[in-house]
């Protein structure tokens, strides 16, 4: 069982054929997008959810929760075009890693909010701590959700690229 695959394609004035090769390992990196995707949800409408519980954990109003969910379209239209340049001019992993680590770091935050004292007449370490790990977090959503099309023309063929 070959891992390459050999696709002809002729470009130009129809005479010339270039042969490119795909690689069995484009699933795997398919699969790693879909997977920061999902997580990158699962951050994103943690609270929202469940809002009353979120309020009675963080202490805050429902404004605060709804929040949460409004920061991520904020964040896409802000880190957008900064994660289309460094798809170009970085490449497809290197974006990956970063929105990764961007992920990574507002999850951890947003994880080790749950040992800051939060009580109805100090409420504000838990609150504060959550919602900058979810700044983060949602900066890195562009890093995930504007790829997937980038990456199905860069690792798949014309003819698998809409089944990716």
């Amino acid at each position: 069982m070959s891992s390459i695959q050999n696709i002809n394609s002729s470009h130009g004035n129809g005479n010339e054929a270039i042969v490119y090769k795909t690689y069995k390992v484009r699933y795997l990196g398919l699969f790693t997008i879909v997977f920061l995707n999902i997580a990158s949800g699962f951050i994103w409408l943690t609270y929202s959810s469940v809002t009353e519980a979120a309020q009675a954990y963080l202490n805050c109003t429902s404004t605060f929760i709804n929040l949460t969910s409004m920061l991520y379209f904020v964040a896409f239209v802000i880190m957008a075009p900064l994660a289309g340049w460094m798809f170009e001019a970085q490449g497809i992993r290197r974006s990956l890693l970063f929105g990764s680590l961007l992920q990574l770091i507002g999850a951890w935050l947003r994880y080790f909010s749950n040992w800051v004292e939060s009580t109805p007449e100090h409420p504000g370490g838990r609150l504060a701590l959550t919602m900058i790990g979810h700044i983060i977090a949602a900066l890195s959503q562009p890093f995930f959700l504007s790829l997937p099309a980038k990456f199905a023309a860069t690792w798949f063929s014309d003819k698998s690229r809409t089944t990716a």
